[in-house]
Formats: structure tokens, C-alpha cells, sequence
């Protein structure tokens, strides 16, 4: 949804390349204001219980009916460790202690970037939300034939997987 007018002055708005910049972009005619567009940040859990990991079968679009990780939007005013734990408790009812950033998946053609931690499970948790049809534990070996909801959580699941052993590893990066 593109503004019309100046969140400053009120003025109207003119798409145009600003000066040094380059790039196409709304500023205000009036004051100069610069409307910056920037991409939304997700924050998702990886949420792990022993040796099994916590996934959500979407109960709204897109994909719905489809498993993923629990996860939103970062709101104003949370730092992303807070935003990961406040998901997983509206998305599963369950507490987590937010441990490790693993994974950061920049989604440019849709202004997203997705920030993955690992997650301890630290409460009992409900078997279906007004998100999710249903939230589950998963042993490893169940977690390869999955229909997941995004290609990018199999491949970051995957990583985790591989790492979860290891105190010290890279943070895996993708673009998709």
C-alpha cells in the first residue's frame, strides 16, 4: 500500500530517485521528507524438546494444511529474541528459552527476511491454535518425507539438524 502523503507535513508525496542514492523512491515535494521501504523481519523458533523438534500444520494461508516452523512478524519495540519467543507462545500456547540465532533466509522478491534461533521447550504446549491445525514434537527420522510449507525451512531444519551437536557453528545464510 503506497502512502500519498508526507508523514511529516502532510504534503504530497513524488516517486523519484533521491540525490546520492539512486534508487526510486517516495519523497515529499514540501519538506523533502524520504519514505524509506523497508523489508519486514520474521522471526521463526526451532524449537526443540530432548531430541525432537516442534513444528506447526498451517491453519491459514498460504499453504495452508502445510508444516512449518512457529513464527511472525517483529513488532515495533521487541528485539527479534523477544519476537521469536512471543510466536511460539501465540502460535503453540508453549514457553521456549530463546537460545541461538542459526539461520537468516532474505526472501528480497517478497521484502522479507527470516530470522531462525534455536529454541528449548520449557512448558506443555497446545495440539492445535486458530493458526496452526495442529503442533507437534518430531524424532528425526520423521522429518524428511514432511510437506513443508516453504522450501527454505527444510533446508534450514536441515542445517540445524546437522549442527545441534556443535556448540560452535556458522549461521546459516540463504537467499532465496
Amino acid at each position: 500500500m503506497a502512502a500519498n502523503y508526507c508523514h511529516q507535513c502532510g504534503g504530497g508525496l513524488h516517486l523519484g530517485k533521491v540525490a546520492g542514492d539512486g534508487i526510486l523512491r517516495l519523497s515529499c515535494e514540501r519538506c523533502d521528507f524520504i519514505l524509506y521501504e523497508n523489508p519486514k523481519n520474521i522471526c521463526c523458533g526451532l524449537v526443540v524438546d530432548g531430541e525432537k523438534l516442534m513444528l506447526c500444520k498451517r491453519a491459514i494461508e498460504p499453504r495452508i494444511g502445510r508444516w512449518t516452523l512457529p513464527g511472525g512478524y517483529m513488532e515495533c519495540g521487541e528485539t527479534s529474541k523477544q519476537a521469536v519467543a512471543r510466536e511460539v507462545k501465540e502460535e503453540t500456547g508453549a514457553d521456549v528459552s530463546v537460545r541461538k540465532l542459526v539461520s537468516i533466509v532474505n526472501a528480497s522478491s517478497h521484502n522479507q527476511v527470516f530470522f531462525y534461533y534455536s529454541c528449548e521447550l520449557q512448558s506443555d504446549f497446545l495440539d492445535s491454535t486458530p493458526e496452526c491445525l495442529e503442533v507437534r514434537l518430531f524424532n528425526r527420522d520423521e522429518l524428511e518425507g514432511l510437506d513443508y510449507a516453504f522450501s527454505p525451512i527444510k533446508k534450514v531444519v536441515h542445517y540445524f539438524l546437522s549442527q545441534q551437536d556443535s556448540s560452535n557453528f556458522d549461521i546459516f545464510e540463504l537467499d532465496v
